[in-house]
């Protein structure tokens, strides 16, 4: 899967800014990955990307599984996964931490 990642999600430029100098990209550990990006359309590109190279290894993104959340969202519409658009949630669970669109 790291290997997958490197070629899908950059290294770190279309990320979210993490340290000054610094953008992070995507949380990942074993099959659970959460693409980070301050932009609809990096996310976008990414989450396409993710997909390519995925199939060229074999592999799919289940998409009943998986989701998206928007945090301070100033652009609208969904993420869409070979013609199929990605459910927009306000909360989910990642590695047993529960992140939510207000933050609490």
């Amino acid at each position: 899967m790291d290997w997958i990642l490197r070629r899908s999600v950059g290294k770190g430029e279309n990320g979210i800014r993490w340290e000054f100098t610094f953008k992070l990209d995507d949380l990942d550990f074993a099959d659970d990955i959460a693409l980070l990006s301050s932009t609809r359309h990096h996310i976008q590109e990414k989450t396409a990307k993710l997909d390519g190279e995925a199939r060229r290894a074999g592999l799919k993104i289940n998409l009943e599984k998986t989701k998206m959340l928007s945090i301070n969202a100033k652009q609208n519409g969904n993420i869409v996964i070979n013609g199929k658009e990605i459910e927009d949630v306000s909360e989910f669970t990642y590695l047993g931490a529960k992140v939510c669109r207000e933050g609490g």
